[in-house]
């Protein structure tokens, strides 16, 4: 049988790469050996299952050599050949497709061949391309860097030539770029371990020096205005962008870091611009929501500011990421925004990733059809939701129970709300942060369908206990049902 991590990367190889592979292996410059070719063409015939029965070491030999005298370490010595011209052929793809990296293996390799400066003529012409490319800001950063780094080696490989002032700016280039690289990076990372920890509770913290340098920037003057050091927003937006995920944040710190962002928009790549976005939003709903729901208002502004931009089509071939979607579109939702959410589905759904598209399409479809009381369309399309996270597996079970209550079926609500609770209880997946939202809602739901399936009003206090519970699944419908019930 093929070696299982061969199997894994031909499983992940199209119709048109499987050809190119071929092309490569029949390649001279690669490969002489005829058996290999043989065996390329028996692995493209057998695309995209690759059962093991079909590739046993005999069948392959004879299909290969067409000999009786069959040597097992022959065929083995093959699938571990093919094994290493596999993984190098998609080395070669990824330069062939990645322009920046096919850059840096041509300014080294040109440094490697003693051509010092036909290499640093070429940094020069690539200096110049990258202002203009479609690249992120940490990315930009890094390949300057890189250039710098080699530009400055081949000054001092040309001893005759050597000009200290030149040597000066590169060395200094070199610095600032690799600079911004390292702490927009630190910077971004730190902010989504912060959310990572808050969100899901890693049984165990890991502490780093990095931790140490962060405390540097939140006690210096690095950022103060007076401090010109580095005339970067983008890198004074990463790091308050972090800062905020990890400290509390007031409206008046939202407010500078928007504006902020806004009055340098153009300034950005489009990657920036939509990370902007999504920071900026989750910002909102972790941190200013749970002290006034009033910034559900703040959240929606700034998600049709940004939905006016035209980020997408986009020629970085970024995609639309499914929080970014989710949070903004729920945000129209609990403003009853619902002409906007059927628009924000039309225009953005496209350019989610194609595996996750529908899926993503049906859940929201879903939400918004309950929300337009269109119950038996809402359960059909939650019907389709296939679960990838626990947080579907949870929101869907919600979304079945509340369709039950709206169309008076409550021995079905009875039973889902069962099992939520049975899945909450036996499930490993749940974190504790989930499980503790999921408690108050089950309480109230209970009461609910109680009182509605025997026709009887609910007690004020239980509005009260509702309304001080805290965070918890749906509580702005289930307050609007107890209201109803009193």
């Amino acid at each position: 049988m093929l070696p299982p991590n061969t199997v894994e990367i031909l499983k992940n190889l199209n119709k048109d790469e499987l050809k190119k592979l071929s092309d490569f292996i029949r390649s001279p410059y690669f490969n002489t050996k005829e058996s290999l070719h043989h065996l390329t063409n028996e692995i493209v015939k057998r695309h995209p299952e690759f059962k093991p029965e079909k590739f046993d070491y005999k069948k392959i030999y004879k299909k290969i050599y067409g000999a009786d005298d069959y040597k097992e370490q022959t065929i083995r010595n093959l699938y571990s050949e093919f094994g290493v011209l596999l993984k190098r052929f998609v080395a070669y793809e990824r330069l062939e497709s990645y322009e920046p990296d096919f850059n840096r293996a041509l300014i080294s390799g040109l440094r490697d061949k003693n051509c010092y400066e036909l290499s640093n003529r070429t940094i020069s012409k690539l200096n110049k391309e990258l202002m203009s490319s479609f690249i992120s800001e940490e990315d930009y950063y890094y390949e300057m860097y890189y250039l710098n780094h080699i530009f400055r080696l081949n000054l001092n490989s040309v001893a005759s030539k050597f000009d200290v002032n030149s040597a000066h700016k590169a060395t200094q280039e070199l610095m600032d770029n690799l600079s911004k690289f390292y702490l927009s990076s630190l910077f971004f990372f730190a902010e989504q371990e912060t959310f990572l920890i808050k969100a899901y509770k890693p049984k165990e913290i890991m502490h780093s020096m990095q931790e140490a340098l962060l405390k540097l920037f939140e006690e210096g003057d690095f950022f103060k205005p007076e401090n010109d050091t580095f005339n970067t927003p983008f890198l004074k937006i990463r790091y308050l962008c972090y800062k905020y995920s990890a400290k509390d944040i007031t409206e008046k710190d939202y407010k500078e870091l928007e504006k902020l962002v806004i009055d340098n928009i153009e300034k950005f790549t489009i990657h920036f611009r939509v990370l902007c976005w999504a920071t900026l939003l989750t910002l909102i709903l972790w941190k200013l929501v749970p002290q006034d729901k009033k910034h559900y208002r703040d959240a929606f502004q700034l998600n049709d500011y940004f939905s006016k931009l035209e980020l997408f089509p986009n020629k970085t071939n970024i995609f639309f990421s499914t929080s970014l979607f989710r949070n903004a579109f729920d945000t129209s939702l609990t403003l009853k925004e619902y002409n906007w959410s059927r628009n924000f589905i039309e225009k953005f759904a496209p350019f989610l990733e194609e595996d996750m598209r529908e899926n993503e399409v049906n859940y929201a479809l879903g939400q918004l059809n309950f929300k337009l009381k269109k119950y038996e369309e809402s359960i059909s399309f939650m019907n389709k939701v296939i679960y990838t996270t626990v947080r579907e597996k949870i929101n869907v079970r919600f979304y079945y129970l509340m369709n039950y209550i709206e169309l008076k079926s409550y021995q079905p609500a009875i039973s889902m709300l069962n099992t939520i609770k049975q899945f909450q209880s036996e499930s490993k997946e749940i974190s504790k942060l989930f499980s503790e939202l999921i408690d108050p809602s089950i309480k109230f739901f209970r009461e609910i369908i109680k009182a509605e399936e025997n026709k009887k009003k609910l007690d004020y206090a239980i509005l009260k206990e509702a309304e001080n519970a805290g965070r918890y699944y749906h509580k702005q419908y289930t307050l609007e049902k107890i209201k109803q019930l009193i």
